[in-house]
């Protein structure tokens, strides 16, 4: 597998964690010092940034995080890469019947491990969002 097709493997593994709510996999997927930044602000360290997925997902249905147009830039052992995101989001409970969905991108650092390539610095970009934000809230 060449450094881009396993840069790509580490954004698609991201997404599919977040939708099937496998928490442990995101050491495979962040440095355990990275920084990401969301709409909800900068989290630091894997745990941090975990907790933060979790205060928006638990609470939410079936979600799909696509993830198309990876862009990577290899310098060494250090890499940027882009991506275009569509995130949809399905309400329960009293939500039930809601949606929303969020067009971005992720623009991201990683560096190369003897575990494979990790994020080192996440920055998402919304560009624009569609329905009830309301949906991401955490379990109740």
């Amino acid at each position: 597998m060449s450094d881009t097709e396993a840069i790509t493997a580490v954004l698609y593994a991201y997404a599919e964690a977040c939708d099937r709510r496998r928490w442990g996999s995101f050491d495979a997927v962040f440095d355990a010092q990275a920084e990401a930044t969301y709409a909800g602000g900068t989290f630091l360290g894997v745990p941090a940034i975990v907790l933060y997925l979790r205060s928006k997902l638990d609470g939410c249905g079936t979600t799909q995080h696509l993830i198309s147009n990876v862009r990577v830039r290899i310098d060494g052992d250090s890499a940027r890469s882009e991506c275009a995101l569509r995130a949809w989001h399905a309400g329960t409970g009293d939500q039930e019947g809601l949606t929303f969905e969020a067009l971005g991108s992720y623009h991201d650092e990683l560096r190369c491990t003897p575990a494979g390539w990790l994020i080192t610095r996440r920055r998402l970009e919304i560009i624009a969002s569609f329905g009830s934000p309301a949906v991401l809230r955490p379990a109740q």
